[in-house]
């Protein structure tokens, strides 16, 4: 009897991205099902505003279901001297709200994080990993990575404020591509630098020239080339760039992106670079990090057998 007959279409893709992420050099790591809540709580903002399923444990200290593999993972590796990057890939359970209903649901995801002193080729690898992993699941659809740095996002909110619009609101309006909610922030015009980013979206030859532009007003270049770099990256899915990816300013640092298959509702990927999260950690200053979730409970149809 082949596997096909009795594993679900879920559990077949995981074990394609699992099979997938070893054979590009990562290990396998395995978490408990929950932590003590300090690590959740004390880092909510890399949470995203996600709640948390808190229980006593029989010595009375507070334990929570794990909503995230990423904090786990950081916490484990914290405190190794890496003589080179560590590559690890997970297939988890977490425990979250989800849908309308905002009831708890065990979900599903698949991931691979590399932690350590790494160049840009790095975060090259990573992404074409993110786009080879939309093509396992992808089934003849079409399949995209919008990718967006948080280096530019920072820097064109700084540049704005500079002129008296709050870095909160320009943020919020920025990631949902709010034009005229920009538009009514002070100093905001119709050629400020965060607008035209607002309205940029596309595949890298098609907009780096008036990114380029934008990033020269705003002092980074140096962000832009990376970007531009980035969309190099290979795997076989379509990359677009779009700077509504970015949520997570204080602990994402650099790339960020989102994974989109032609019929979904909603991202089935997501990750980015965070070193942002180490600094919490206390990792030694030249330690970054980049990695990818996938979201299996979001592609539609993949319990059907």
């Amino acid at each position: 009897m082949s596997f096909e007959a009795v594993l679900t279409s879920k559990e077949i893709a995981a074990l394609s991205l699992r099979e997938l992420y070893a054979s590009a050099g990562f290990s396998r790591f395995v978490c408990r099902r929950f932590d003590e809540y300090s690590l959740y709580a004390d880092n909510k903002e890399f949470l995203s505003g996600l709640d948390i399923i808190t229980f006593s444990g029989k010595n009375g200290e507070l334990l929570a279901l794990r909503p995230d593999v990423t904090l786990p993972i950081v916490k484990a590796v914290r405190g190794r001297e890496l003589s080179e990057p560590i590559k690890l890939y997970y297939h988890e359970s977490v425990y979250r709200k989800s849908g309308l209903s905002r009831e708890y649901r065990e979900l599903s995801q698949v991931g691979a994080e590399v932690i350590g002193v790494f160049d840009g080729k790095t975060q090259q690898e990573v992404l074409s990993l993110a786009s080879r992993s939309l093509n396992v699941l992808r089934k003849g659809r079409e399949a995209f990575l919008d990718i967006s740095h948080i280096g530019i996002i920072k820097k064109a909110i700084t540049y704005s404020a500079a002129y008296g619009a709050d870095g909160v609101s320009l943020s919020k309006h920025l990631s949902r591509k709010n034009i005229p909610g920009l538009l009514k922030l002070p100093g905001i015009h119709r050629n400020a630098p965060i607008v035209r980013l607002a309205a940029l979206y596309g595949q890298a030859h098609e907009i780096m020239p008036e990114l380029t532009e934008i990033c020269a007003e705003i002092g980074a270049q140096d962000e832009a080339a990376e970007l531009e770099a980035l969309c190099k990256s290979e795997g076989g899915t379509s990359i677009r760039i779009d700077f509504s990816v970015g949520n997570g300013l204080h602990y994402y640092s650099g790339l960020v992106f989102d994974g989109f298959i032609a019929g979904e509702t909603q991202a089935v990927l997501s990750g980015g670079r965070y070193d942002g999260l180490l600094r919490n950690f206390g990792y030694p200053a030249d330690y970054s990090a980049v990695g990818f979730a996938v979201y299996l409970d979001k592609i539609r149809g993949l319990d059907e057998n």
